[in-house]
């Protein structure tokens, strides 16, 4: 069984991101495999869709400002629902609890200082979590935490 992460856009994913996601996610999967996910609008929402047909255990990571919020019909797919937190501490836990981080950046190819996103990414980074980042054009970049270190 795998957790993955999921971090990315609050506005519409490329349609390569969401391609790329169904694909690892579809190939990733085994029964009891989990999603957490951040509860927003843009790549969380598609994602809890995508997961939720692949048949993942989806957990939402809410966070306590809920201006980019999710539809509560899109959330009624979540198994289970973790505490709101603000962004970026719920974001790290995303990192804490998953084995895999998927990240679906805004069009930037470079790493945004001022990005949720990319302040996730960071973190995974440092956690030595293996991380997946999809950009819109559908490059994807891998970054594997070395054995030895996770």
């Amino acid at each position: 069984m795998i957790k993955v992460g999921i971090t990315g856009t609050r506005l519409t994913p490329a349609f390569a991101q969401l391609d790329m996601t169904y694909r690892i996610l579809s190939d990733l999967w085994e029964n009891g495999s989990e999603l957490h996910q951040g509860c927003c609008t843009g790549y969380d929402e598609s994602t809890i869709i995508i997961a939720s047909v692949i048949k993942y255990k989806i957990v939402g990571h809410p966070p306590i400002d809920q201006k980019f919020i999710t539809s509560k019909y899109i959330l009624d797919y979540c198994h289970s629902m973790k505490t709101p937190k603000e962004y970026l501490d719920r974001n790290k836990d995303i990192v804490d609890e998953t084995d895999l981080l998927i990240a679906a950046p805004l069009k930037l190819e470079n790493e945004n200082p001022r990005s949720g996103t990319w302040s996730t990414i960071r973190y995974a980074k440092k956690m030595k979590k293996n991380i997946t980042i999809l950009f819109a054009d559908g490059k994807v970049e891998e970054w594997h935490a070395l054995p030895n270190e996770h």
